[in-house]
């Protein structure tokens, strides 16, 4: 019923690896009933361009980005290699892929 309104503003999904030390993935829901009529039934999409949903990351993917954390990798060097290799790759051909890059 909430999303029926059109008052839903912003949508921001944290993954299963946003926090080191802790595994909290959720979704937070940002609702406007002052929104004006014309940009009801919008959502914005953060760090997306527009008119495009910003591209989730695959649950291999931040499996791999956990992995090369406890490792003792920096995560915004490893997300950076994560995210130029293929995202249909095993949890493994991606670590075994990133520590090549890295």
């Amino acid at each position: 019923q909430l999303i029926k309104t059109g008052h839903v503003d912003v949508m921001i999904s944290v993954g299963n690896n946003f926090f080191y030390t802790k595994s909290l993935p959720c979704s937070l829901w940002f609702f406007d009933k002052g929104k004006p009529v014309e940009l009801q039934d919008k959502v914005s999409a953060l760090g997306a361009e527009p008119g495009k949903a910003p591209a989730a990351m695959s649950q291999s993917k931040e499996e791999a980005l956990g992995a090369l954390v406890m490792l003792g990798f920096p995560k915004a060097a490893a997300d950076k290699v994560l995210q130029s290799l293929d995202g249909s790759l095993t949890v493994e051909e991606l670590i075994k892929e990133a520590l090549k890059r890295i």
